[in-house]
């Protein structure tokens, strides 16, 4: 006996495709998020250099200051990270309990191939906590541009930062 994907390569490889797609999206996202989170934390460093710089020359040490800019930035984005969460998990609910049905040529087309012509959601848990790894994660990372220019900041170049 054959197994589907040799009975239906076609739909295989569909299938395959589809996956690469989500991969490429997912890779795009992580990107952009990355970038907000570079962006946000360069511009709070960049503001506040003055305030770093004062607080170099009162004995202040680097790696303090690096380090509560860093849990600054970690509170951010596991606040920003969660709250997108729940509010994501609210709308696959709903879309998981009234699927979103699609047109009549659309419909027509997915139920010539033998699939149900709706959108579907899922609320699976593992998604959910592999998404706030990630996002955590993409935001540690995108934090160590700015880590390592607060590093280098010299207090009288920081007081008289303009």
């Amino acid at each position: 006996a054959l197994d589907w994907g040799e009975e239906l390569p076609e739909v295989k490889q569909s299938i395959e495709f589809d996956n690469v797609g989500g991969i490429i999206q997912l890779a795009i996202l992580l990107i952009i998020v990355a970038f907000g989170v570079l962006n946000s934390s360069l511009m709070a460093i960049i503001e506040r250099t003055k305030e770093f710089g004062v607080m170099l020359a009162l004995g202040a040490k680097k790696s303090f200051i690096v380090a509560l800019s860093f849990f600054e930035t970690l509170f951010i984005a596991l606040m920003g990270t969660t709250l997108g969460l729940i509010i994501a998990y609210f709308l696959n609910a709903w879309i998981e309990s009234h699927p979103i049905y699609l047109g009549t040529n659309v419909g027509k087309v997915y139920e010539n191939l033998g699939w149900i012509p709706a959108i579907y959601s899922t609320t699976d848990f593992g998604l959910f906590v592999r998404a706030f790894l990630w996002t955590v994660g993409i935001s540690i990372v995108a934090f160590l541009i700015p880590a390592a220019r607060l590093a280098k900041l010299q207090a009288l170049k920081g007081i008289r930062y303009t």
